[in-house]
């Protein structure tokens, strides 16, 4: 009995001390994983933000060919309205004028 007294706080000191090493071993690697990690996410970081720029100039283009097609829709939109309400007026002037025309012949009728 005096031999377990012994032999076991030695045997239970050295499995402690194989512990602590695992524990350090597993530590020092996943501090690696995590920088490899942190490295990985920064070169995503710097590609995406080189394709930010990218991006910048593809809605500036957009906003650009958005601004020409309204433009070009509001001045054809502009001429047919024109076109299609220059008749009518032409047409309300006409029997305006045609009004006028019977009361000044009936004024020199009279």
């Amino acid at each position: 009995m005096e031999v377990l007294q012994t032999v076991l706080p030695i045997l239970v000191d050295i499995l402690l001390v194989v512990f602590l090493v695992i524990c350090i071993i597993l530590g020092i690697k996943s501090i690696k994983v995590i920088d490899k990690f942190n490295n990985l996410v920064d070169d995503a970081q710097r590609k995406l933000d080189t394709l930010n720029g990218v991006f910048g100039i593809l809605t500036l283009f957009n906003d650009k060919v958005a601004l020409i097609a309204e433009k070009t829709y509001s001045l054809f939109d502009g001429l047919i309205d024109k076109l299609f309400r220059s008749k009518k007026k032409r047409k309300k002037v006409r029997d305006e004028e045609d009004e006028l025309d019977d009361i000044l012949r009936e004024e020199e009728e009279e």
